[in-house]
């Protein structure tokens, strides 16, 4: 979801800056009034502001998962069962499960933010290229 959002709002500033310069004028003169740079500024920043916020919010889930996982892992530790040879297998096998879950989380939530922060810089770029020369003519 926030793939196809990235690439839409992407593809909305690349448009933007794909325009000749005079119609990026045209383009900062339909937002007329007093305040065009910070109107301009504003929507620029409004294209993008949301992509941070779910990088940031795929490294908590991924945190999130890591302790669920620990939580699963360690749960069912008996320390009876660990005390019989026959028993400790299959507690650490249980632990093990819990341990998987905690690193596929936040292997997931890592690459997510790395992916969507990268995003994040590209419109950003985009962003403050439009915004730089849009206004320099």
């Amino acid at each position: 979801m926030v793939i196809i959002l990235s690439l839409h709002k992407g593809f909305k500033l690349a448009k933007i800056l794909a325009l000749p310069p005079k119609l990026r004028v045209q383009y900062t003169n339909v937002l007329k009034g007093t305040h065009a740079k910070e109107v301009l500024k504003t929507e620029l920043v409004g294209y993008i502001a949301f992509i941070e916020y779910f990088a940031t919010t795929a490294l908590a889930v991924g945190v999130l998962g890591t302790v669920i996982g620990l939580i699963l892992g360690f749960a069912n530790i008996d320390s009876a069962s660990l005390s019989n040879v026959e028993n400790a297998g299959a507690t650490v096998a249980e632990v093990l499960r819990g341990l998987s879950v905690a690193f596929h989380t936040t292997l997931v939530g890592g690459i997510a933010n790395l992916w969507i922060r990268t995003n994040h810089f590209m419109l950003s770029q985009a962003s403050a290229k439009i915004y730089s020369t849009t206004l320099e003519e």
